[in-house]
């Protein structure tokens, strides 16, 4: 049996994102983020899309070319994906300890060697404050408990890899 050339790869799939036709949600992406804005800061403001396309083709009465309420889901859901990455990326800015007080607590694991496992954050922490606390207090440059804590179990995991590997 001779296959015909033109019949061969008639079922190939589209590329992905081209497969039912255009899309005509990047003409109106600014209008879609007010529109989203107006309900983020007011909850009583929030839209569907349904009602947002509504808005757009009130805006625009004699486009045809208009997204589908899919598209501005989509849309929708990109924005507060958006949002939420830029937020928690504000959130994880770390401060770093100063020099001092890292070497302290670099010296405190080589002294536990093997032991390591057995110091705790919380009580490094403790010997910090006391090895650094003057009669005026604690200096200006001191690093508050989360940072010192989390740093710790840091260099601890770097450290027990380090055993490990010996």
């Amino acid at each position: 049996m001779q296959v015909s050339h033109k019949l061969l790869g008639w079922a190939r799939r589209p590329k992905h994102g081209s497969q039912y036709g255009a899309n005509y949600i990047s003409e109106f992406r600014k209008d879609i983020e007010k529109l989203c804005d107006t309900g983020c800061f007011r909850n009583e403001r929030k839209l569907n899309p349904q009602t947002m396309l509504e808005f757009i083709k009130a805006k625009y009465p004699d486009r045809y070319t208009l997204p589908g309420e899919i598209e501005i889901k989509q849309e929708i859901g990109s924005l507060f994906l958006k949002r939420k990455m830029e937020k928690t990326r504000k959130n994880k800015t770390r401060k770093p300890i100063p020099k001092p007080y890292l070497d302290k607590l670099r010296k405190y694991l080589e002294k536990a060697g093997r032991d390591y496992a057995e110091l705790k954050p919380k009580d490094v922490f403790a010997k910090l404050i006391s090895q650094f606390s003057s009669a005026e207090g604690l200096q200006s440059d001191f690093p508050d408990e989360k940072t010192v804590k989390a740093r710790f179990s840091g260099l601890k995991t770097i450290h027990k890899t380090a055993w490990s590997v010996t």
